[in-house]
């Protein structure tokens, strides 16, 4: 984000030159992320909590119990290659860890 409105203006041109595009006005949602802004206090947040729900209802897991992760502050995650995971038959399994990692 930027407060440079002579950038802002040069980006749009470039993109308008270069893709059929129309503008929409600040965005709420892009593929599927929500967008929360609040420029007063300078906070952007980005939620994948559509998306999260949706999973869990898919595997019927929307009325499980939600609990804290036990597991220590700054613990550092190694990211998997998710596709050379075995799936072992259960494909919730891949989806719950595709969020867990970010992919």
């Amino acid at each position: 984000m930027t407060n440079d409105l002579g950038l802002l203006i040069e980006t749009k041109r470039f993109l308008s030159n270069n893709f059929e595009m129309k503008d929409m006005g600040e965005a709420y949602c892009v593929i599927g992320i929500e967008i929360f802004c609040d420029r007063s206090q300078g906070l952007l947040d980005l939620s994948q909590n559509a998306y999260i729900n949706k999973v869990l209802e898919r595997f019927r897991m929307d009325k499980c119990s939600a609990s804290p992760v036990p597991i220590q502050k700054g613990t550092s995650l190694v990211s998997y290659n998710v596709q050379r995971m075995i799936w072992n038959g259960k494909k919730w399994k891949m989806s719950l860890m595709h969020l867990l990692l970010g992919v």
